[in-house]
């Protein structure tokens, strides 16, 4: 996101972090409050063709705040403007699903989910099927709006502050609902910093996918 340009402006930046164990990146395409949506879109076209020549897995999320039906349409012509642009390039790591941003902030937020849910079923019409992000807070409330059983998740719960993951730690929500494919579990802690790799100490979310997750999980029966 910006949080991270002057890392990603380094060109060792994504190898370097690749040799540290990264296995993903996602990269913000832009969000609903913010006009500079050209500078988001070359910066995110940037830092996936660093993560092609990298040969990093990468996938694409974007910030949603619309609360209104004009915004929805904003996001939905960007979003799928931004996609037709990239099915003309030749991208090979490009393989994870695309993530809408849905920041709670401890609100109920109504107008926005229902137009995250106009929004999700527009996409999906265009063959463009986003995983939510959010906080487990929010889960319940989101499954209930949009009432698909099929949606996909990424959960936000920090509940961590040391690395790594000892039994007994992962959410109740993370082990009882399927449809949470991914756990970011912290945003303080940094991955690289702590494994040697000196990113001047600023913060790396450390998330895990399914594939980590339900590994982990298994351990635990």
């Amino acid at each position: 996101s910006h949080w991270n340009v002057e890392l990603t402006n380094d060109p060792q930046f994504l190898p370097t972090i690749k040799a540290a164990g990264c296995q993903f990146v996602y990269i913000q395409i832009g969000k609903t409050a913010d006009n500079s949506l050209k500078d988001y879109w070359e910066y995110a076209k940037g830092v996936a063709m660093a993560c092609e020549d990298a040969e990093i897995l990468y996938g694409f999320y974007y910030l949603t705040e619309a609360d209104v039906e004009s915004e929805m349409y904003m996001e939905l012509w960007f979003i799928t403007k931004f996609f037709d642009t990239l099915s003309t390039l030749d991208l090979k790591s490009n393989k994870l699903p695309f993530v809408l941003d849905f920041e709670a902030d401890g609100k109920e937020k109504v107008e926005e989910q229902e137009q995250l849910k106009l929004l999700i079923n527009h996409l999906h019409s265009e063959d463009i099927i986003p995983v939510i992000y959010s906080s487990e807070s929010m889960l319940s409330k989101l499954e209930e709006t949009l009432q698909n059983p099929n949606q996909e998740y990424w959960m936000a719960n920090h509940a961590l502050d040391e690395t790594g993951i000892a039994p007994g730690q992962m959410p109740a929500t993370m082990r009882e609902n399927p449809r949470i494919i991914c756990w970011q579990y912290t945003d303080d802690e940094n991955l690289l910093y702590e494994r040697g790799v000196d990113t001047k100490e600023q913060p790396i979310d450390r998330d895990l996918m399914p594939y980590n997750v339900w590994a982990y999980y298994k351990g635990l029966e």
